[in-house]
């Protein structure tokens, strides 16, 4: 009987999330978070969604009576200085929690209950990278982490590219039962050149809003309604804020196979900070 009752509550869980990636939702909480007046109640609703989830409210730039909406509290900037930029290739361009790493095989590599295919992530512009495998890192943002994320490296941006989709949550729930959330929500997918090797910055949206805004390109923010691939040749360095998520976000960092050349994973799985050393390739 526990079993079934078990299963039963497992179905309803699924069935409220896939409810709540509906459009009609979304607009409610597009409405709420955008909201200013009255005051009273803007306060209300952020010291209720920081006090559920224990925000750390010493590293936020500003006091929280000073923020004028849940969202802009939700993309609340650091302090300045407080994720020192560590001195290795790679660092981690979010505070988050690492959920999945290892190898891409035959185009395909395994999150929780998915298998993902590199060409449905990517599209096919950046997909032929990854034809002889190479590396992946899963990371997780969940509602109380700083949702403004950085690059990873010193490199050259060389593309991005917009493909529209659902806004499933991607916590740990989703991403076991939900199969493939990540190519069916909406994504933003950042390409990159490091010197003689390049690798990809994939930001999937997620609950409800699902927003993710570049923080150097404007206009591109503007056309972020449906798929929209963009060449880019911008330099810029490790630690430079370049995106931000407006509710729900995971990243997927991948590395293509280099020649005579490895990979080593220098985080293990669980939580980890902006700025922190992540990969080395040598």
């Amino acid at each position: 009987m526990e079993k079934k009752y078990n299963l039963f509550s497992l179905f309803l869980k699924k069935q409220f999330y896939v409810f709540m990636s509906y459009g009609f939702v979304s607009t409610i909480i597009h409405f709420l978070v955008h909201l200013k007046k009255p005051r009273f109640f803007v306060q209300f609703l952020i010291r209720l969604y920081s006090g559920t989830f224990k925000i750390n409210l010493t590293e936020a730039e500003k006091k929280i009576t000073d923020y004028e909406t849940v969202l802009e509290f939700f993309t609340r900037k650091l302090k300045k200085n407080i994720r020192p930029i560590a001195k290795s290739q790679f660092i981690c361009p979010v505070d988050g929690e690492i959920i999945e790493q290892g190898k891409i095989s035959a185009k395909k590599f395994k999150i929780k209950n998915s298998s993902y295919s590199i060409d449905e992530l990517v599209g096919k512009e950046i997909a032929p990278i990854y034809e002889k495998g190479g590396y992946y890192i899963s990371l997780y943002l969940s509602p109380r982490d700083y949702h403004r994320i950085h690059h990873p490296a010193t490199a050259t941006l060389n593309s991005l590219l917009f493909i529209n989709g659902r806004v499933f949550p991607v916590n740990h729930f989703s991403t076991s039962q939900i199969k493939n959330v990540f190519t069916q929500n909406r994504r933003l997918i950042a390409h990159y050149q490091k010197e003689k090797f390049s690798f990809t910055k994939v930001m999937v949206g997620a609950l409800n809003v699902g927003g993710i805004k570049t923080t150097f390109d404007k206009n591109y923010n503007q056309k972020m309604k449906k798929e929209n691939f963009k060449k880019v040749d911008l330099k810029i360095k490790k630690g430079e804020e370049s995106f931000v998520f407006e509710l729900g976000s995971s990243i997927v960092l991948l590395f293509p196979n280099i020649p005579n050349k490895e990979i080593t994973f220098l985080q293990k799985k669980g939580k980890v900070k902006m700025g922190q050393e992540l990969i080395l390739i040598k």
